[in-house]
């Protein structure tokens, strides 16, 4: 499978300034592994493809492609909730598993 995820990770609120948490903006294209300031919960440096840093739509993202095995990344974060208490993420599912439910828009 493979996915595309722009996690812009961009909390917002209409009054309020939005507050980036990761826009990969400082990741090189093609850098492969962990992003700096990211943890891997699980599988470590074993897996077949590793997570990339790519230009997609003309943002940057981080492509992870699993096959039979999942990734799970996270990355900590200091908010304010009580002024940004929504959390906007995207991503895409470019190759969806014959078992999965892709539901596209």
């Amino acid at each position: 499978m493979s996915y595309i995820l722009l996690l812009a990770g961009v909390l917002a609120l209409a009054a309020i300034d939005p507050v980036v948490i990761e826009d990969w903006r400082g990741a090189a294209v093609g850098a492969t592994g962990v992003p700096r300031g990211w943890r891997s919960y699980g599988r470590g440096a074993d897996v077949k493809y590793p997570p990339v840093i790519v230009q997609h739509d003309g943002h940057r993202a981080l492509r992870l492609h699993t096959e039979r095995y999942s990734i799970r990344l996270g990355k900590g974060a200091s908010v304010d909730l009580t002024r940004t208490p929504v959390v906007e993420w995207s991503g895409t599912c470019n190759v969806c598993p014959a078992t999965a439910m892709c539901a596209r828009p």
